[in-house]
């Protein structure tokens, strides 16, 4: 009987200890609107530090997605709980770049996180920080054009 309860004990560890030593993960889907048109793809950067955020070398995760009915849907898994900030642009000539004017201002659509909005260049990681802190995370960026 000892025996029995020895292996029974060691099992329920060896099935909860796991779990609590394990980082916690989840998901962000991100659902991105207002497309002028289902003309080429949208290009979505996630950033996991302000020290990162915006420099494309060192985006935590990038994905390219298809426009359908002038929304794109993604689902970002397997994210370590945190502190994240989503970017995207409409990339209509499917050149993989957000084209600028001679000014810098943009001519395809763009978006950050919480919608944050750009005065006199891009938010900042703060404005746009989303927390993830549970498995599933449901956002949306609309997108701005100029």
């Amino acid at each position: 009987m000892r025996t029995f309860l020895v292996y029974l004990l060691t099992s329920l560890l060896m099935i909860i200890l796991p779990s609590w030593a394990s980082p916690k993960k989840g998901s962000i889907h991100l659902t991105i609107e207002a497309f002028k048109s289902n003309k080429g793809k949208v290009l979505v950067a996630i950033y996991n530090s302000a020290q990162a955020y915006l420099d494309e070398e060192k985006a935590l995760l990038k994905k390219i997605i298809h426009i359908q009915n002038q929304k794109a849907t993604v689902k970002l898994d397997e994210l370590p709980f945190g502190e994240y900030a989503l970017v995207c642009f409409h990339d209509e000539n499917s050149n993989q770049k957000l084209d600028k004017s001679m000014m810098g201002i943009p001519k395809e659509g763009f978006g950050f996180s919480n919608n944050a909005k750009p005065v006199f260049g891009p938010p900042s990681f703060a404005k746009c920080r989303i927390q993830l802190n549970q498995s599933e995370y449901y956002t949306a960026i609309k997108l701005m054009y100029f």
